[in-house]
């Protein structure tokens, strides 16, 4: 499966596997370094590895997976216990457990926003985050929620 990924990704050519179309723009391509000017870049602040708590009024809990040959990823938002908000996606069967992850993350920032929500989305992925720590990440996935992240600075994602 590796190097029909490999071909259909990297060689931009669309393939079939095991009744499965795989199509090269499904794949997640590099793209420029981040547009966002070094100086901008605060996101020290708001992508955390050591999972301190923080007060919020939000608790946002974030998960991807992959399971006998599906793929998927959630998030929950929850009020004191309440749970207020929730989102689910299935992906394509070929898609990564970390762009799972990184497409939950993704959501949830993006669901804070528009609120201006003072939250705690939290992830137990540290790739993912280190990822989002990264100025030099070219995952359009990653500089997306860079930006929303950078949108609402009342927001914090933290490892737990």
């Amino acid at each position: 499966m590796e190097s029909i990924q490999v071909s259909v990704g990297c060689l931009k050519k669309d393939l079939s596997w095991e009744a499965t179309n795989l199509n090269e723009i499904d794949f997640q391509h590099p793209l420029s370094p981040l547009q966002i000017h070094l100086v901008d870049f605060d996101l020290d602040s708001r992508i955390s590895l050591d999972g301190q708590l923080l007060p919020s009024d939000v608790e946002i809990f974030t998960d991807g997976s992959k399971l006998d040959g599906e793929a998927g990823c959630t998030f929950c938002a929850f009020e004191d216990i309440t749970q207020i908000y929730q989102w689910t996606a299935k992906i394509q069967p070929f898609n990564l457990v970390f762009q799972a992850e990184l497409l939950a993350l993704n959501k949830a920032a993006e669901w804070t926003n528009p609120n201006r929500i003072l939250g705690t989305i939290w992830s137990d992925s540290k790739s993912s985050l280190q990822e989002l720590s990264s100025f030099h990440s070219r995952l359009k996935v990653v500089q997306d929620t860079q930006f929303e992240s950078l949108k609402n600075p009342l927001s914090k994602i933290r490892l737990r």
